[in-house]
Formats: C-alpha cells, sequence, structure tokens
C-alpha cells in the first residue's frame, strides 16, 4: 500500500480518519440544529434525538460495510473456497490461510443493473414515499419545525454512507490480516501439542517452522500487527537449526538493507532489532560477526538511534570478524566511528573531542577509508566532515 506523508498512515486508513473527521462534524451540525429551540429542555431533547439518530444510522451502515467486506478464502482450482482452518502448503511458516478481497460489491452493484434494466425506474417510485413517512415519523422527535424533516433525512443518507464506508473499509484493511495471524497462532498451538509424540527429525523440522513463522509475522505484519515480544522471538529462533538461522538472517538482513534510508520504512526496519538479538543469543559460542553487524546497523538507523549500544554491537562484530586486511567489511568501523562521534559530548557542545576518542575515531575513519566506496562516503557524510573540521583533521589523511 502507498504510504503517506511522515504519520505512517496509508491511504485508506487517512480516508478512515477523514470520514471519522466528517462524522464529527455532522455531530456538530446537529448540535447547531438543536439551538434554534426555544429552552434548555427542548435543546438537549433535539440534541439527544439526533445524535440517537446518527448512531443507529451509523451502526446500520456500519452492519452494511462489515457484511460487504468480510474476506473469503482463495478459490483453488476447482473453485471451491479453501477454509480458512486449511493450511498453505508453500508457506514457509508450515500453514497460513489465504485470503482475497470480498466482491459482494460488486456483485450486487452488477445484479442492481440487471434489475433496473429488467424492471425497469418504475420500482423507485416507493422511495420518496419512504422518505417522507420516516421523515415525518423522525421529525417530532427533532422539534417539530420546517425544517426537521429535511434534517432528519440528512441524517440518514449521511450516517448511513459514513458507517458504510467506515466499517468496510476497516474489514477490508483489518479482518483478513487478523485471521491469518489467528490462523498462524493456531498452528504453532498444533505443533506445541504435537512436539512430544514426534520424532528428533520431527521435531527439529516442527521447531524450525515455528521459527518462520514468527518470523514471517514479524517481517510481514497484517494489518499494522504489533511486534512480537523479544522472549517470545527468542524462544522461537534459539532452538531452529543452524540452515534455518541461517535462512532468517538473510530474511531480516534483506529487510533492513531495504528500508534503513527511509524514514517512512524505517518502522519495518525496526522490527528486524528483535530478529538480530534473538541470533545473537542464540550465538553462544561467539562464532557470526555478521548478527551483531546487523543489529548495530539497524540500532544506529532506527528513528531514535541508540548510538551506545549500536557502537558496543560493533565493537563485538570487529573483534569476531577478525583482521579486516583478511575479511573485510569495513563498514563496521566507518559506523563505529559515527557512533562514537554522536556520543561524544564535546563534539555535541561545539569542543574538540578529547584526544584519546579523537584516536579511537580517527583510527576507525583511517581503516574503513581503506575501501574506496567507503571512503567516498565519508567524504559526503556531513557528521563526520564536521567532526574532523572541529578537530582540525586534514582529510584524506592516506
Amino acid at each position: 500500500m502507498v504510504r503517506l506523508r511522515s504519520s505512517g498512515q496509508t491511504q485508506s486508513e487517512s480516508a478512515i480518519s477523514t470520514i471519522l473527521y466528517c462524522a464529527l462534524i455532522g455531530g456538530a451540525g446537529i448540535a447547531l440544529f438543536a439551538i434554534q429551540t426555544a429552552s434548555l429542555n427542548q435543546f438537549l431533547s433535539v440534541l439527544g434525538v439526533g445524535l440517537l439518530i446518527a448512531g443507529a444510522c451509523l451502526l446500520s451502515g456500519g452492519l452494511l460495510g462489515f457484511l460487504f467486506g468480510i474476506p473469503r478464502t482463495l478459490q483453488n482450482d476447482s473453485g471451491e473456497g479453501t477454509p480458512a482452518s486449511e493450511l498453505d502448503k508453500d508457506h514457509p511458516a508450515g500453514g497460513r490461510a489465504s485470503y482475497q478481497a470480498n466482491t459482494n460489491l460488486e456483485q450486487i452493484s452488477d445484479w442492481l443493473t440487471k434489475i433496473l434494466v429488467g424492471v425497469g425506474l418504475t420500482q423507485l417510485t416507493n422511495l420518496p414515499a419512504a422518505l417522507q413517512n420516516y421523515a415525518a415519523f423522525v421529525a417530532v422527535g427533532l422539534g417539530g419545525t420546517p425544517a426537521s424533516e429535511t434534517v432528519a433525512v440528512a441524517i440518514l443518507v449521511f450516517y448511513v454512507v459514513c458507517g458504510f464506508l467506515i466499517s468496510y473499509l476497516w474489514t477490508r484493511l483489518y479482518l483478513a490480516g487478523a485471521l491469518r495471524q489467528a490462523d498462524l497462532a493456531a498452528v504453532g498451538e498444533k505443533i506445541a501439542q504435537v512436539e512430544n509424540k514426534l520424532s528428533e527429525v520431527e521435531r527439529q523440522a516442527a521447531l524450525d517452522a515455528k521459527a518462520l513463522s514468527v518470523v514471517q509475522a514479524q517481517l510481514n505484519p497484517g494489518g499494522g500487527a504489533a511486534a512480537a515480544p523479544q522472549e517470545e522471538v527468542n524462544a522461537a529462533i534459539i532452538p531452529a537449526s543452524k540452515g534455518v538461522k541461517a535462512q532468517i538472517y538473510y530474511l531480516a538482513n534483506d529487510i533492513r538493507s531495504r528500508n534503513w534510508r527511509d524514514r517512512e520504512t524505517k518502522p519495518l526496519m525496526e522490527r528486524t532489532i528483535p530478529i538480530f538479538r534473538a541470533l545473537v543469543a542464540s550465538d553462544t559460542d561467539d562464532v557470526y560477526h555478521l548478527n551483531h553487524g546487523q543489529l548495530g546497523f539497524a540500532l544506529k538507523d532506527q528513528r531514535t538511534p541508540d548510538w551506545a549500544e549500536a557502537e558496543k554491537e560493533l565493537t563485538k562484530a570487529i573483534q569476531l570478524r577478525g583482521p579486516w586486511v583478511e575479511n573485510g567489511w569495513v563498514l563496521y568501523e566507518y559506523n563505529r566511528a559515527l557512533c562514537r562521534i554522536n556520543l561524544d559530548q564535546g563534539f555535541a557542545n561545539g569542543r574538540p573531542t578529547e584526544p584519546d576518542v579523537a584516536s579511537q575515531i580517527l583510527a576507525d575513519l583511517k581503516t574503513a577509508a581503506m575501501a574506496t566506496d567507503v571512503d567516498e562516503i565519508i567524504s559526503n557524510e556531513p557528521t563526520i566532515q564536521g567532526w574532523l573540521t572541529l578537530n582540525k583533521v586534514k582529510w584524506p589523511t592516506k
């Protein structure tokens, strides 16, 4: 879905908000109409009746919108619907129900068109009479003034349409994702129930499926689903096999590397942080420097950078990597230098950095500059160039 502005709202979510604002404006209109009454009691009576009618119309329209927007399962090759509980065998998590948008609204539109062509427009003559009867009935509660019938019809049309649109958009946006998440949870519970009866190989396969299921839900949230707690992510990833952990790493790395630059997509990038933390926790022998490095990158690039924790993870990654001449990855030094500059209180206050810290930063920058592409990045990074100028360091130094 297309994102709007920096608010993180999709176009559909923005539409729901707009309709809600319109509904509130309609309530203000009812209050303004009630002001014309002669006494406070009449004002409260007309206002109360108007708001109750508006609420009833809103709920009625909402019910219609909900029925029209309920998702249905994808059709299989035979044309039969796939039950919501049936598993998608191709899904890497081991099972997931698939949904498509409900098309009842289009079908009903088609039916109405055929009815209008076949029967003719004569049946529409009953609609004005029905509206007049409704308006005459409701107008008494709205004060019985000449304008009451008009206001009654306006409330009916306005709030039925608002309720329909709000409910329809909400159902289309969130219900399918909620059903999918429920199915994923059901799959996880089923796996937990049968684990004791499985062989060791089957048990590991179940653990791997569970880990992938949690990771997929974390990296591909349906309907704005909240991120899983760190404990849940750890419990799923730590028991997984090495091959699946490698697959999880590449999935998370792909999401991080594609979404760290744009602030609008940073929330998706930040969902990789619990995954990298879990991968770090699972590496009890301190073998893989990439887990620490990617975690350091993500912590540095999140909307509210954690410079201290990022510097710590990057330092650990450098220790595990070994000599850069043999193993590369000088981006670790570049990003650690950036973290240390941002952590330096002297630089923040416009003062030169203490000599020992300055030497550490400069050593990292010199190492990072050994790679031509990184040297170009250093030359174009305002923070680093500002630090070099403040500390009167001539660049390049090599």
